[in-house]
């Protein structure tokens, strides 16, 4: 049995996938963020964070429409904050998706 439950990973999977990059992490991330939004109350930031890290393990497996439709969730999420790192990285994936320097142009996401 994991240590950490699924939500407490996302902002792990979060991290690796956006600063590692490793194809090889996404289906694990994926798995992670499907199952906090089998339980989260949709428009939290629990479900919001989750469409980002299933949206970048998506990119990662070059799922493009995919991605598109789980980082536009998370964009429409009533959570959705400017401030938020998770909200910043739905930004910057979503651009990246059409123009892969995006996330080169804003620095790195969660700073």
């Amino acid at each position: 049995k994991n240590a950490v439950r699924p939500v407490e990973a996302l902002p792990l999977w979060q991290a690796v996938l956006t600063e590692l990059r490793r194809p090889a992490d996404a289906d694990g991330a994926l798995a992670a963020a499907d199952r906090v939004l089998a339980t989260a109350p949709p428009g939290s930031d629990d479900a919001a964070r989750a469409h980002v890290v299933a949206g970048l393990a998506l990119t990662l497996k070059r799922d493009v429409r995919g991605a598109r439709d789980r980082f536009e969730a998370a964009r429409r999420s009533p959570a959705h904050a400017a401030e938020k790192d998770w909200a910043r990285a739905a930004d910057v994936g979503l651009a990246a998706l059409s123009d892969p320097t995006a996330g080169l142009r804003v620095g790195p996401v969660g700073e």
